[in-house]
């Protein structure tokens, strides 16, 4: 019996340990808070992607439609807080990241998601250096010549407590610039708009 146990742990541990040990990644079918891929009430737009692999796709969503981008701040703003509606918006190109951490053991999943955008409006203004969380653009899932499927414009990289060390490269800086990896997406455009 002990054998069976310690055999079925060391098997999970070095499944933990091989997954971890992959470049930075686009998440696994995660939940993320304020996914609204699942709404039918939405209407559908099209839209360009880009993703970090350079790679344009020409699609449709109902996700990132309806909702207004709250929060934001960029130089000239009048305050700290305010608000965009994404069917006012031209294109967002994902510019930096900011962090967060969960810790389980000695292994800690960080978390990449989106922070600095340049956005352009329909009336042709661009603003830069926008500052805020989006949620609604974390995740998204979009119908192409191919069919449906999930888009992620945030990342996650593998940091082993015990090591003090990224599990894919083994850098010792936490802090470091990530690279971001090949199939997340950094730009987004609403061509009819």
């Amino acid at each position: 019996m002990k054998k069976k146990i310690f055999i079925t742990t060391a098997l999970f541990f070095c499944a933990v340990l091989s997954f971890a040990a992959d470049n930075p990644s686009i998440p696994i079918n995660p939940t993320v808070a304020g996914d609204n891929s699942g709404s039918t009430n939405a209407k559908s737009v099209n839209i360009e992607i880009q993703r970090e692999s350079s790679v344009y796709t020409k699609c449709s969503t109902a996700d990132l439609t309806g909702f207004n981008m709250t929060g934001l701040s960029w130089s000239g703003s009048a305050n700290r807080n305010q608000t965009i509606p994404i069917d006012k918006v031209k294109s967002i190109k994902i510019k930096g990241y900011t962090m967060q951490k969960t810790t389980k053991d000695n292994l800690g999943v960080v978390f990449y998601f989106p922070y600095l955008y340049d956005i352009e409006l329909i009336d042709g203004n661009v603003l830069t250096d926008v500052v805020g969380k989006v949620k609604q653009i974390d995740s998204f899932s979009v119908t192409t010549a191919l069919g449906r499927q999930k888009c992620y414009t945030y990342f996650v990289r593998y940091w082993l407590e015990d090591k003090g060390e990224f599990a894919h490269n083994g850098s010792k800086d936490y802090n470091e610039k990530p690279e971001v990896p090949k199939e997340a997406v950094i730009y987004i455009e609403f061509p009819d708009r």
